[in-house]
């Protein structure tokens, strides 16, 4: 009799632990399909009162969605051009910047070397 306590409480234990890895490895899997799925969630609900009221405004359906996608889609070419300006300036700047920190780094070095 408590042998068979004894293993059901060992076979529900493992049962527990292999559901929860497959449920790990399940999530893992559908990471790829669930970040992008959010991410439209998320853009659609910040989206929805822009949408609600242009229809309120007297604006069809259809033509409240093509000018708020129109809308969204300048924010993020406005967004891209930003951070493509900032990435042209670092790189512009970066042999500045190399040039600065391998004289700071001789610097320390020799520092370094007078304290032995």
């Amino acid at each position: 009799m408590l042998a068979e306590i004894q293993n059901s409480s060992i076979l529900r234990l493992l049962l527990i632990l292999m559901t929860f890895i497959v449920i790990a490895i399940g999530l893992r899997t559908l990471a790829t399909v669930v970040g992008p799925v959010l991410v439209a969630l998320v853009l659609a609900l910040a989206c929805a009162p822009l949408y609600q009221w242009l229809q309120r405004k007297g604006m069809k359906a259809g033509l409240a969605l093509l000018t708020m996608t129109a809308l969204l889609l300048a924010v993020f070419l406005g967004l891209g051009w930003l951070v493509l300006s900032s990435f042209l300036t670092l790189a512009q700047t970066l042999p500045t910047y190399t040039a600065n920190m391998q004289a700071q780094v001789a610097e320390l070095s020799a520092s370094l070397a007078e304290l032995g």
